[in-house]
């Protein structure tokens, strides 16, 4: 299993159930913003910095967007993704599921937890 695939799958069928238009999008978008957050914390945690501006956090916020589309919806690799986990059990749904919510939560606050 690929984490990386599985956390967009995991958004992408949300935003799906929630009628979202252009789900993709969103899914794509929502796992760039975490990655975001996960090189923060990492950068906190090791105290370097190489984003030193709101402009350096834009370009690489905008980069990281623009790399998750192409990985994501060219050639409709969220299709494929889609297809491989639909597949998954109950059992698999739910423990992907507690996953992937508390990888969410985690991203979401430790950049900001460490200062």
């Amino acid at each position: 299993m690929n984490p990386y695939n599985y956390l967009f799958y995991r958004i992408y069928s949300f935003a799906l159930r929630l009628k979202v238009s252009d789900s993709e999008i969103t899914a794509s978008i929502a796992v760039s913003v975490l990655f975001f957050y996960n090189v923060l914390f990492i950068m906190k945690l090791i105290k370097f910095k190489f984003i030193n501006s709101k402009n350096d956090a834009i370009i690489f916020g905008l980069a990281l967007i623009a790399i998750n589309f192409l990985y994501f919806l060219r050639k409709k690799r969220f299709l494929k993704i889609k297809e491989k986990y639909e597949k998954e059990s109950m059992l698999q749904k739910i423990i992907g599921s507690l996953i992937v919510i508390i990888y969410l939560i985690a991203s979401s606050i430790l950049p900001f937890a460490i200062d």
